[in-house]
């Protein structure tokens, strides 16, 4: 049976950290605190909210049950459509930079990888299109001809889809949803993804 997943658009990158780890494995002279855990990294990314803009970023679910969307992890490759459990330690600065985050991840071991059934579909609910410094939410893959971008994930567009109008209001503000269907990994096209709704 095929799964849809749906995920919130908000959802905050969890930085104070420390409402959701139970300990500490170190720390040093300047007050960081390094805490290796196990999590579940999501096959669907989740639109989540920084300081400046809105972006993609990995969804984590820890064995607390809290779960924290990170902008970044460091040394893993994401792939849409590959659930993955990881081992990776979370380092919290006591005084974090100006411009960067409070805590970082990195990872350390691939514990185990579930891939997605072709055809599991992904459901953004509420997508704002407005706000992003760069580029709009959707736009046209400039390095691949007929593919477009999704906060800089590319993807193709169904045949019954108009994703140029899309992409030319992708900065107009107001909320549409969007859903994607998972074609599963190929050497012959850019993407694993396929936008096949959106209103």
């Amino acid at each position: 049976m095929l799964k849809l997943k749906t995920l919130p658009l908000l959802q905050f990158t969890g930085l104070l950290l420390a409402a959701l780890l139970t300990g500490c494995d170190s720390s040093d002279d300047e007050g960081d605190t390094y805490v290796q855990e196990t999590v579940v990294i999501d096959a669907q990314p989740a639109i989540a909210a920084g300081a400046f803009s809105t972006y993609l970023g990995y969804q984590m679910g820890f064995e607390s049950g809290d779960q924290v969307v990170a902008s970044w992890i460091e040394d893993f490759t994401f792939r849409w459509g590959y659930e993955v459990t990881a081992r990776i330690k979370v380092v919290t600065y006591a005084e974090p930079p100006e411009d960067g985050p409070s805590t970082e991840y990195r990872l350390l071991e691939i514990l185990d990888t579930t891939e997605d059934e072709v055809g599991t579909t992904y459901l953004f609910d509420y997508v704002l299109l407005e706000g992003q410094p760069a580029s709009g939410i959707f736009e046209v893959d400039e390095d691949n001809e007929g593919y477009y971008l999704f906060f800089g994930e590319t993807f193709v567009c169904a045949e019954h889809l108009n994703c140029d109008q899309l992409a030319d209001m992708s900065n107009d503000g107001g909320t549409i949803s969007a859903q994607f269907e998972y074609l599963g990994q190929s050497d012959d096209r850019p993407t694993a993804i396929m936008l096949t709704e959106w209103n």
